[in-house]
């Protein structure tokens, strides 16, 4: 096992654990996975396929797929979810009077936040955002691959099959959750393989370097046995709106007020699903439709050609994933509605540091998380 996997865990630990026109909202009938796969199946397609250098020490080797269905850009607001009927698919046995409720005062959030400690050792929040851990799952978190903007799994596998459930199986189950909390879907963007006993292996070389015991503080031992009933997968997944990705990773802006992402992550074990976080659910307002007429590929090539011709470097960026996005714009004067606008979403990764360039997909200009 890499050591990086084990400097990533103590990171866990430590922390502990276009033409104008208004349209309704409508679902369409395509989603954004369905496109992706149309179009990367045809093998007459080669328009889109990208491997060439943009400028100096800039690299594109992937492929820009433009939906064949309209694109809009719309006005979107934070929703809750219903505490009410999720609590249920946690606990089922726990009855209401086990949860606290309580109006809180999280960025000036209206919503009640429902919250319960779980006779298993896990815990679960309900608000304008889930949080649900298992017992079992707190083992998980704290040395599976972590799920954070700039680190995408530090070298735990992807899309290798357990002998419990397929992934395909998993995730039907999963989108069926997904779809309970009132997302219209959500788009996978990875699946990470927690095999116990790769698991086993990052503690045993954790504790023989003393970082569970630097957790000792929080109260955290390690499981020590990891068996097949240890065996999961975790769901990287963002939010779809209108068939189109929601930018997964939310942002703090300089004035400290918080944009949430469409982030999803689910983990998925025997025994269902063990682990939930979300950071927003986005609700679009009606009548707020405006139909946008995406710039040609080379147009947007140039613009990200001109972001690196002003900078002086000898590092190279190769940009290996490129796809179309919701970018949230912040609406003034409310911190809980957003203008979501179609985006080209470039992303680079050197050293296990991931780097993403925004260009908006009707203007050809940078659009920043600031």
């Amino acid at each position: 096992m890499e050591k990086k996997i084990i400097c990533v865990m103590l990171a866990v630990i430590m922390t502990t654990l276009v033409s104008c026109g208004e349209k309704k909202y409508i679902e369409k009938e395509t989603d954004y996975k369905e496109i992706e796969e149309t179009v990367t199946t045809a093998e007459e397609d080669t328009e889109n396929k990208i491997s060439e250098t943009v400028c100096e020490n800039v690299v594109l080797n992937c492929e820009m797929l433009y939906p064949d269905s309209e694109i809009y850009e719309y006005r979107a607001e934070v929703k809750p979810y219903d505490g009410e009927q999720i609590y249920k698919y946690f606990y089922p046995n726990e009855g209401k009077e086990q949860w606290e409720v309580s109006e809180v005062d999280f960025l000036k959030s209206p919503y009640n936040e429902y919250r319960i400690q779980g006779t298993d050792g896990g815990r679960a929040t309900i608000s304008d955002y889930l949080y649900y851990c298992t017992g079992h799952w707190q083992y998980m978190r704290a040395f599976g691959p972590i799920d954070s903007e700039n680190e995408i799994g530090s070298g735990f596998p992807e899309n290798e099959e357990l002998e419990f459930c397929s992934i395909n199986e998993a995730e039907k189950q999963v989108q069926e959750f997904i779809r309970k909390c009132g997302y219209e879907n959500a788009y996978v963007e990875k699946v990470y393989t927690l095999d116990h006993k790769i698991m086993e292996e990052v503690e045993s070389e954790a504790m023989a370097e003393g970082y569970v015991d630097a957790a000792k503080e929080n109260d955290y031992t390690g499981k020590a046995s990891w068996d097949e009933t240890d065996d999961a997968y975790l769901f990287r997944m963002t939010c779809i709106i209108d068939g189109m990705p929601v930018d997964t990773f939310g942002y703090t802006k300089k004035d400290d007020s918080i944009i949430p992402g469409g982030k999803i992550t689910v983990g998925y074990g025997a025994s269902g699903i063990e682990y939930v976080y979300t950071q927003a659910k986005f609700e679009v307002i009606e009548d707020t439709g405006r139909k946008v007429q995406l710039l040609p590929k080379d147009v947007i090539l140039n613009s990200l050609a001109k972001k690196y011709n002003l900078v002086i470097t000898d590092a190279q960026v190769i940009f290996k994933d490129v796809h179309l996005i919701y970018f949230l714009i912040p609406v003034q004067g409310d911190i809980f509605q957003f203008d979501l606008v179609p985006a080209w979403q470039f992303t680079s990764e050197n050293s296990g540091y991931v780097d993403r360039v925004y260009i908006n997909a009707e203007t050809g200009e940078e659009l920043y998380k600031e």
